[in-house]
């Protein structure tokens, strides 16, 4: 904007160019406009400055699931934490009940070849014994043939008891076969029961998560609400502390200075001019209480002797 003093320049040297009551009329139009410019820049810069009639601030959004998305969510857990347990309770039964089946192999394989060789062995007892009884000469004795028929009822003594040990081996293991794999079987079905535990005890966790989540951003949101609330409750007391300055004062310190440099402006103009007619300019002026204000419109009036 011109300052105060170019504008009066201007002003001036046009009324020194003309005193007609024509171009002064002219010249006090553009007085006006003038005042008028000054008044809409000042209102502009007031509305810049003055204090935002509303805070907004940001408030928390979550996406919240209901019930039955997170009864989903729990189960897909469950499921999967119930595979993996599956999973490895397999692998540990198949390794013990491979084990086994690899022992029982091994003694089913040893079977025959041990009974051979504990044959073999009364067949050696029995030879040495015919060859020390046909050096003596007592081969057709009875002392010859209670040796035989003693060594033979060892050899068969330890065929059934190798047998019992080997049956009694090979049923063991058979048991513990059959342990493993009912084990397994009631593990596997005691999973399932695990899965339901773990689904509710997933859909509780997740269900507690979701509602502090809830009552965390309903808090949040409830705090930026207040503080909104009270923002508004303090501008509308600084409005109104402000307007009340106003009213007892007839203006604010701001639109008191603004008025001033309007008053000086227009008092440049009608100094220009004789007092008669300035005086009548001014009282038939109704733009100027408007943009100067109540006081400095009645000095200026004042000034000119009305």
């Amino acid at each position: 904007m011109n300052s105060i003093s170019s504008i009066l320049k201007k002003l001036t040297s046009d009324l020194a160019r003309s005193e007609t009551s024509s171009d002064v009329r002219k010249q006090e139009e553009e007085l006006v406009k003038k005042l008028k410019e000054m008044d809409a820049l000042f209102k502009e810069s007031k509305s810049k400055n003055a204090a935002p009639a509303k805070l907004e601030l940001d408030r928390l959004e979550y996406g919240i699931k209901d019930d039955e998305e997170l009864k989903r969510i729990a189960e897909a857990d469950a499921t999967k934490t119930t595979e993996d347990k599956y999973k490895a309770l397999k692998a540990s039964a198949d390794g013990a009940i491979s084990a086994a089946a690899q022992n029982k192999s091994a003694l089913e394989d040893r079977k025959d070849g041990d009974i051979a060789a504990l044959k073999a062995e009364i067949a050696s007892l029995k030879k040495q014994i015919d060859d020390d009884t046909l050096k003596r000469g007592l081969q057709r004795s009875s002392i010859a043939t209670g040796r035989r028929d003693a060594i033979d009822a060892a050899g068969i003594s330890s065929v059934e008891s190798y047998t019992q040990s080997y049956n009694a081996a090979v049923s063991e293991l058979d048991k513990k076969i059959a342990d493993l794999k009912a084990g397994f079987d009631a593990d596997a079905k005691s999973l399932q029961f695990d899965k339901a535990y773990e689904t509710e005890k997933k859909l509780e966790a997740l269900i507690k998560e979701r509602d502090g989540l809830v009552a965390d951003m309903t808090k949040y949101n409830n705090t930026v609400t207040e503080k909104e609330n009270d923002y508004i409750m303090q501008y509308n007391k600084y409005v109104a502390d402000m307007q009340a300055a106003e009213n007892k004062n007839g203006a604010s310190p701001e639109l008191t200075a603004e008025y001033g440099d309007r008053y000086m402006l227009a008092l440049g103009f009608y100094d220009g001019l004789d007092k008669k007619t300035a005086s009548r300019l001014i009282a038939d002026n109704a733009y100027l209480k408007t943009y100067l204000g109540g006081d400095y419109y009645a000095r200026l009036r004042a000034r000119f002797g009305d």
